[in-house]
């Protein structure tokens, strides 16, 4: 009787001993997918790659053809300055190559910058060339919108069939990351992604002529009358 007894401890034992490793082993083949689910990045490209407006460098270079700026690098300082207006801070650099004999056109640099209305907060130097001339380059900080994270990174193989980190279904890190970027650069004011702009004024003249005419039983929708052109009768 006791021997059947120590039999039974021992074969109780040995069955547990398999039961906790069976489930061990369940919890280890869990592990990857779980791991997956947890380094997947999230779903909305908010969130993923956040666009974020803070001070940026903003570069621009020129190019001086015979020594001297001509029309269309004056409209591009023009513009240039037209954006430090809106959005930019501290000093103007302006650097030209250094032993390229642009003397002239650093001249023409001046001379643009003070048609657009920009004076004493221009600093203007040399940057090391092989004397073979190249751009001059225009800095300064201003207000940006970019995106914090590297687009075009590919951490994984999206074609992968050999492991588990697929099968949470989840967006692949770049997803959203170009749209985001391109939103970014192509915002005029980077403040509006932050926030929405105060309203104007209501109309106090059209509200007035509104409730006159509910007052009157006339309807107070506007009727706008459509005059076609001869252009716009095409295809009618």
């Amino acid at each position: 009787m006791n021997k059947l007894l120590a039999f039974n401890a021992k074969f109780a034992a040995a069955l547990a001993l398999a039961a906790s490793a069976a489930l061990s082993g369940c919890v280890l083949d869990r592990e990857p997918l779980a791991m997956a689910t947890a380094i997947a990045p999230p779903d909305d490209p908010e969130i993923a790659h956040p666009i974020v407006v803070s001070q940026q460098r903003a570069t621009m270079d020129v190019y001086a053809a015979r020594g001297r700026l001509d029309e269309r690098e004056y409209g591009r300082i023009k513009e240039f300055v037209a954006s430090y207006h809106s959005f930019g801070s501290g000093r103007i650099i302006v650097a030209a190559p250094s032993g390229a004999g642009y003397g002239q056109a650093m001249a023409d640099v001046r001379k643009a910058l003070a048609a657009a209305g920009i004076h004493g907060v221009v600093a203007m130097g040399t940057y090391p060339s092989n004397g073979e001339g190249g751009p001059i380059k225009f800095l300064y900080r201003r207000l940006t919108a970019h995106v914090t994270s590297s687009c075009g990174l590919w951490p994984s193989d999206l074609a992968s069939a050999g492991t588990t980190t697929g099968w949470n279904n989840a967006p692949y890190e770049n997803f959203g990351c170009a749209y985001q970027n391109a939103l970014a650069q192509e915002v005029a004011d980077p403040r509006d992604l932050m926030n929405a702009r105060s309203l104007d004024p209501a109309d106090g003249s059209m509200r007035m002529r509104a409730v006159r005419n509910v007052e009157g039983g006339t309807d107070p929708s506007t009727t706008w009358t459509v005059r076609l052109t001869p252009i716009g009768t095409v295809g009618g």
